[in-house]
């Protein structure tokens, strides 16, 4: 096995650049999930009542808004692609506890992903660990060299995470377990908010409650659930969840049944920026609540 990676300033450096230069060559390809909108935009939306997620819905169901301006949805589906899964783990001195849980339920997280996913671990505490790189889903993640270490470079992994995009036909889904406290990073949390809501990958947050562990909110916290919520994922409170295996569970269940819109767009601008609104027609269904990418850019 290739030992750990560790990614400093340089990769960081080269991460900002990568999201760049991937939505500017993205956007002369047709079809990309929000890399350019000359022929196809697809939107991925999760809908559920209270925890649970709603299944069953069409077209007809849903109205979309780019820019402003109403688009036709050609297609509605619950997308069955191929996920790559980043689990991002905090290994900084708070969060020994969660390092104990997160080896013990290895295995069990391995098992819940299907032979054509992927799966890939990476640390972070001052510096950030890719400790195994992406593998077939369903094999057991080696995860003895997860260690306790000092620092806390919580915005720095989770650029470096959400820069690596998605691949066409497959989904990336980052996955942070974290006590939201960064004391190390080169990022702020402005940043983290900007790049997340320009790159390709759904971004979700369990923050170190869920561990069972005294929580003290961090204080980037609102930049922390921006980010989370640009991406059209979700940031979870503490205490949601009995340990890091519910907490997986329940976000790749909701990521799996989430619907894909399809629609080409009318009547505006490609280039710059398109802010994306998502309703639901029916006003029985008003009390659903859905979460979705904010907005996407075109070159």
């Amino acid at each position: 096995m290739n030992p750990p990676r560790s990614c400093g300033f340089v990769t960081l450096a080269v991460a900002f650049a990568s999201i760049s230069i991937t939505v500017s060559i993205a956007a002369q390809q047709p079809g990309q999930i929000f890399r350019g909108a000359a022929y196809g935009v697809e939107v991925n939306v999760s809908v559920r009542s209270g925890r649970t997620p709603v299944t069953g819905l069409s077209t007809a169901d849903f109205e979309l808004f780019d820019n402003g301006v109403r688009q036709e949805i050609t297609a509605v589906s619950v997308e069955q692609v191929p996920i790559d899964l980043t689990l991002l783990l905090d290994t900084s001195p708070s969060t020994a506890d969660a390092i104990n849980k997160f080896k013990s339920g290895a295995m069990e997280i391995a098992t819940l992903l299907r032979q054509q996913d992927q799966v890939r671990l990476v640390t972070f505490a001052t510096d950030v660990i890719e400790i195994f790189p992406f593998r077939r889903g369903g094999e057991p993640m080696p995860v003895d060299a997860v260690t306790q270490q000092g620092g806390t470079s919580l915005h720095d992994a989770l650029i470096l995470s959400l820069a690596r995009g998605s691949l066409q036909g497959r989904r990336h889904l980052v996955v942070a377990f974290t006590d939201g406290h960064d004391t190390t990073s080169v990022a702020d949390g402005e940043t983290l908010a900007f790049v997340a809501g320009r790159a390709d990958s759904l971004l979700h947050l369990v923050l170190s409650g869920a561990y069972g562990t005294d929580y003290t909110q961090p204080p980037s916290v609102k930049s922390l659930r921006q980010a989370a919520e640009e991406s059209g994922g979700e940031m979870h409170a503490p205490g949601r969840f009995n340990n890091a295996l519910g907490a997986f569970r329940q976000v790749v269940e909701d990521f799996r049944q989430s619907y894909v819109l399809r629609y080409t767009l009318q009547g505006v601008k490609r280039e710059g920026r398109h802010a994306v609104v998502v309703k639901l027609k029916n006003p029985d269904k008003q009390n659903y609540t859905l979460r979705h990418r904010k907005g996407y850019f075109a070159g």
